[in-house]
């Protein structure tokens, strides 16, 4: 999983408030083609988010078209004078 060294890095860049998602923490996992375990966790961790954020975005505007039908025909059932 993730080397000593590594997770020290981490550790110390979340202590310290460093953006490590922007990119400036230094993790020391080696090489800069971003392909190493750290990157692969990192870049899971993204999509999950994203594809999450999407669901609920969605979700949410349905649930808000949903309301405003039943408002609607709610209301345009009470308008009806007997």
């Amino acid at each position: 999983m993730l080397g000593a060294g590594a997770l020290a890095a981490l550790i110390f860049g979340i202590i310290n408030g460093e953006s490590i998602e922007a990119g400036s923490v230094s993790l020391g996992h080696g090489g800069s083609t971003g392909n190493g375990p750290l990157d692969q966790i990192i870049q899971a961790g993204y999509a999950a988010f994203t594809s999450a954020l999407h669901d609920a975005l969605d979700l949410s505007a349905a649930l808000l078209v949903g309301a405003a039908l039943l408002s609607a025909v709610t209301l345009r059932e009470r308008r009806h004078p007997t």
